[in-house]
């Protein structure tokens, strides 16, 4: 046997390396088994220097001109074509010794021309074929005798590599041995991961159905996100559970464990589902309790649920464990501003105490103040925050609605220098209107 060379020189040289460690005379003529793994547009001419080879295995690789290798090598009895970005199978006939085919997670579509082939096997595990190919031809094969490998593997598995394949999408669904729902790129190209498991099989579906997967790349990497959701939230317990005992390892179990639930509260939340990340800060409090970013973050996910009293009693307990988290200030202030205005102004008026050049924060206090009416408060908030801050256009808007009814020059003022630190700016240009409309 030999080892694995990402181009077939190399591979010929080291299957010509074990054979010579028992025969010191063996030639390229003695080589018969030959695995290529991880190569890109290679050139497969070499083959023609090992006449005898019998069995040719090529792993994750791109672009592969099957017809090439075909030619080079008509001997071949045994092919493995494995994680190959590999559409085409017509090159079949040109291999009259071909007897055990294996295309497993591959973007082959079509499988009739193994009809015309005399097989002992197949493999096909993962390929997108499509509804002739398995529903007539696979059963055609079986008949004959072939041996279908993973034969019973369940239809939906198919299913979802057809439906990744009609929305134009490289990736290919498959079982483990241990019969885990994977995906995987056919020729592990970008992006990473190359492979992504799922506990859950429905995720698929689910996922495929978000505004975000309109794309491949969006869609990986909503399945990443995924993976790591279910991943983390199942490691999490048992580290402490294999090494929370050990004094040697006990500190970083614990830490691995908190990070793990942090992990995958931040992937579920990432993916529109706050319940679920819900579910991983409260065990991440259960196993913390003085742990403020998770206090923090679960008030996050509390007021997207409509939770926001509970949301507020978070945020407050977070602040409380850390006073100087600027991020846990800067959600309490800004989430009590949303819904208790009044509040809002005394939370930003903490937090300013701490962070007084918290540019953002004295923009949103002064918002808040004008739209509660204080318009004098207002004013002068407005000009702390252009001191601050003076190139963010939004803060020249805001500025720009309190003076509207009172000075409608000086509010024109406001959003042209808006629109001059931001062409196209939306809100100054609705501004500008409304004071049209006036005159």
């Amino acid at each position: 046997m030999s080892e694995h060379h990402p181009s077939v020189e190399q591979a010929i040289a080291s299957a010509l390396n074990f054979l010579r460690k028992e025969n010191r005379r063996a030639s390229t003529k003695d080589v018969r088994v030959l695995t290529v793994t991880e190569g890109g547009a290679g050139h497969f001419g070499a083959l023609e220097v090992v006449p005898q080879l019998r069995s040719l295995s090529i792993r994750k690789w791109t672009h592969l001109d099957m017809g090439a290798v075909a030619r080079q090598a008509p001997q071949v009895s045994i092919l493995s074509l494995w994680d190959v970005d590999l559409a085409d199978n017509e090159w079949l006939g040109m291999l009259p010794a071909l007897a055990l085919v294996d295309f497993r997670r591959s973007n082959i579509t079509t499988l009739r021309p193994l009809l015309d082939c005399s097989l002992a096997s197949v493999a096909c595990t993962g390929c997108p074929i499509d509804e002739v190919s398995f529903h007539e031809v696979l059963p055609a094969l079986r008949e004959r005798g072939v041996h279908l490998h993973r034969i019973n593997d369940p239809e939906w598995v198919w299913r979802i590599s057809r439906t990744l394949h009609d929305r134009g999408f490289p990736a290919v669904a498959w079982l483990t041995d241990s019969d885990e729902l994977c995906l995987s790129i056919p020729g592990f190209q970008v992006p990473e991961p190359a492979i992504i498991g799922f506990d859950d099989p429905d995720a698929i579906p689910w996922l495929l159905d978000k505004p975000d997967a309109a794309d491949f790349e969006g869609f990986w990497r909503l399945a990443a996100l995924h993976r790591e959701a279910e991943r983390s939230a199942k490691t999490a317990p048992r580290l402490m559970g294999r090494f929370g005992d050990n004094p040697r390892f006990a500190d970083r179990a614990r830490a691995a464990t908190l990070n793990g639930h942090m992990k995958s509260a931040r992937a579920w939340f990432a993916l529109h589902r706050p319940a679920d990340a819900l579910v991983q800060l409260d065990a991440a409090i259960a196993f913390d309790p003085a742990h403020a970013p998770a206090h923090m973050q679960r008030g996050v996910v509390l007021e997207r649920l409509g939770r926001v009293d509970e949301a507020l009693e978070a945020l407050a307990e977070a602040v409380r464990l850390d006073p100087d988290d600027h991020a846990a200030w800067t959600n309490l202030a800004f989430l009590t501003g949303r819904h208790h205005p009044i509040r809002g102004v005394a939370r930003y008026d903490e937090l300013l105490q701490r962070f007084p050049d918290d540019g953002p924060a004295v923009h949103n206090r002064a918002v808040l103040l004008r739209d509660l009416g204080r318009r004098e408060e207002a004013l002068a908030a407005f000009e702390h925050a252009l001191r601050l801050l003076p190139d963010e256009p939004a803060v020249h808007v805001n500025l720009g609605v309190l003076h509207e009814h009172d000075d409608p020059e000086a509010a024109r003022a406001c959003y042209r220098r808006a629109l001059a630190l931001r062409p196209e700016f939306p809100a100054a240009e609705e501004g500008l209107a409304r004071i049209a409309s006036r005159a």
